[in-house]
């Protein structure tokens, strides 16, 4: 009976005043001491005075110790972002919601049976706050910061709460600073890493938000610093030293806070854009590589050597040479580089007083005992067996100098010269006749003239596997344009007669899927393959192309007619006399056979069938 009127007296607040360890002795020493200090901590935190909302939490365990630890492990009963269940509680009697009895904490009797009451309400319109409420809550976090650097120009703080992010990120488009429990972002940053807000002094306004962990650094309009970072802003030597500091200690990335990173890390070095127009390196444990040295444009340590084309600090001379890892160079200035090229494989182009040279990387040398009048970069091959760079002579005349060797392709020099397609060991060469015309010719890596005449003119018709190529020509023996296919990989002509041709099969019905050009001679027509030659047993007098026909008798074509007919695939059909054929075959070793054609009525028109591929074919494309 007498606990019982205790209980009361505690429970109904007559007892107001009373530290939570006094309590403990004098009324709770039924509870185990170190579920009384939990239930205390999660109620109340630090705070020493036994506080109401605790005496009910404590009165609930009394009543039932078994259902309110269960309770008490799964619903949080205060937190920092005022979502307990007696923070909502308050919350429902601070906005009215609930008033008189129904406020009174004290009716309700297990810890369960208050949150079945607050799950009626809507649990975000109850964590709304009102505008006063916000300004009030803005206000008194001011202080709820910490300050992480101050200087004659910057302050930076670490707010604590949502609110002190409010408060000094306020004239910012921030997430952090929405007036909205449920819209602002500040605890989604706050979880994983610290906010730091930047507010410079003198500039009026002018506020920064960082946050590492999501590699975040705003301007006050929520937009993206520009890199690097803390040379964006003007920091201070003092703010970047903190920042510095922080990073190390962190594990974070600090150099591009300061520095442009120009290009990737090769070899352990990467380049960085110390101020406009002029670059370092920095190693891998993020220190400048050669601070006696200022580089003009950005490089890599991809080979043992660098491009160095900047000035020397100590002797205050421009220079350009290559250096290594150790800071040294390889000439020593004894050629003064005037320009330096792209390496390709190692090597790379110079130009000096003397002209211009190639100079390998790996070797250190020049691949070259001569010098030319110009020259282009080496073409970035397969491997540095076929790279090569064109070269000019005093005359203007041009050569191809070899990288493996160092050797020209030719004893001959030419007007021109360019790649034949996308073959670099195969190159058109341009020379003149005594009446200055133009003449052409194919030209292999080893200098070797592949076509058995100098043609006045020569344009790519294609390429197939092996490396076979056709050419259009015109032979020195007739003016009349003629044209000839040429197989490099064989280094036979296929036909040097042909009076027209058409470009390989497109849209049209290729011969067993390898390339075919439609040719004419002595006005007759055939198909020609780079593999299989004529395909055709008899010259044509014609030909045309048409959609794939619907057979007459209904019977059925195959699927992948049809799948042509869908695509727009067109058929050639040839004419021998009266008749016509189109031709057929399965695989192009086999033999082209000649069915006979008969025109349809629909030959160009579409089916349902023919839709019904059209629409599934257009799906695949979509996928």
């Amino acid at each position: 009976m007498l606990n019982n009127i205790v209980e009361n007296i505690v429970n109904r607040k007559l007892l107001t005043e009373i530290t939570c360890i006094d309590a403990y002795q004098r009324f709770y020493k039924d509870i185990d001491e170190q579920t009384y200090k939990e239930i205390v901590q999660k109620t109340q935190g630090n705070n020493n005075i036994l506080l109401p909302d605790t005496k009910w939490v404590l009165a609930c365990y009394k009543r039932d110790p078994e259902y309110a630890k269960t309770a008490l492990d799964t619903v949080r009963l205060r937190d920092d972002r005022k979502t307990g269940v007696l923070d909502l509680f308050d919350r429902l009697k601070v906005r009215g919601e609930i008033s008189g009895t129904e406020a009174d904490l004290n009716r309700f009797t297990s810890i369960q049976q208050l949150c079945d009451f607050i799950s009626d309400f809507n649990i975000h319109e109850i964590l709304k706050r009102t505008q006063g409420e916000w300004s009030r809550a803005i206000k008194n976090a001011k202080d709820e910061i910490k300050v992480f650097y101050e200087d004659e120009n910057w302050y930076v703080v670490i707010p604590e709460t949502m609110e002190a992010s409010c408060y000094w990120g306020s004239g910012t488009e921030w997430c952090t600073i929405t007036r909205d429990e449920n819209e602002n972002y500040f605890h989604s940053y706050d979880d994983d890493g610290p906010l730091f807000i930047l507010i410079h002094k003198k500039h009026k306004g002018e506020k920064y938000q960082f946050h590492f962990e999501s590699n975040s650094f705003m301007d006050r309009e929520d937009e993206p610093i520009q890199q690097p970072v803390l040379k964006s802003i003007a920091a201070s030597n003092g703010l970047i030293s903190a920042f510095r500091n922080y990073c190390d200690e962190m594990g974070y990335d600090f150099i591009d806070l300061i520095y442009n990173v120009i290009g990737n890390e090769y070899n352990g070095f990467t380049c960085i854009e110390i101020n406009d127009s002029e670059y370092n390196f920095i190693n891998e444990y993020n220190e400048i590589a050669f601070p006696e040295y200022v580089f003009y444009r950005p490089a890599e340590f991809k080979y043992e050597w660098i491009i160095a084309d900047g000035a020397d600090i100590l002797r205050g001379d421009e220079f350009r040479d290559f250096m290594n890892y150790n800071g040294e160079f390889r000439f020593n200035k004894e050629l003064d580089f005037e320009e330096i090229g792209t390496p390709s494989h190692g090597i790379v182009f110079i130009r000096t007083e003397n002209g211009v040279n190639y100079f390998d990387l790996s070797s250190g040398e020049l691949i070259s005992e001569n010098w030319f009048a110009d020259g282009t970069d080496f073409t970035i091959t397969r491997s540095v067996t076929y790279s090569s760079a064109v070269v000019k002579n005093e005359n203007g005349k041009k050569n191809i100098l070899k990288a493996i060797d160092g050797e020209l392709i030719s004893d001959d020099w030419f007007d021109s010269i360019k790649p034949l397609l996308d073959y670099s060991i195969y190159f058109i060469v341009e020379t003149t006749d005594d009446d200055e015309n133009s003449l052409y010719n194919i030209m292999d890596f080893q200098g070797k003239y592949l076509l058995p005449q100098w043609c006045y003119f020569i344009t790519d018709a294609g390429v197939a596997t092996g490396e076979v190529v056709a050419c259009k020509t015109t032979p020195l023996t007739d003016k009349n344009i003629g044209i000839l296919f040429f197989d490099i990989s064989t280094g036979k002509i296929i036909d040097d007669n042909i009076e027209k041709w058409d470009g390989h099969f497109k849209q049209k019905w290729g011969l067993g899927g390898v390339p075919t050009w439609t040719v004419m001679k002595n006005g007759k027509y055939n198909f020609l393959t780079v593999f299989h030659g004529y395909r055709l047993p008899e010259w044509a007098d014609s030909v045309r192309y048409v959609q794939i026909p619907l057979p007459k008798d209904g019977s059925e074509i195959s699927e992948e007619m049809w799948k042509a007919r869908a695509r727009g695939t067109l058929m050639p059909i040839l004419k021998y006399g009266d008749k016509e054929y189109y031709p057929t075959c399965k695989d192009w070793r086999d033999e082209v056979k000649l069915v006979e054609y008969i025109p349809e009525v629909n030959e160009n028109k579409f089916s349902k069938k023919d839709l019904m591929y059209i629409i599934h074919e257009t799906l695949n494309k979509l996928k």
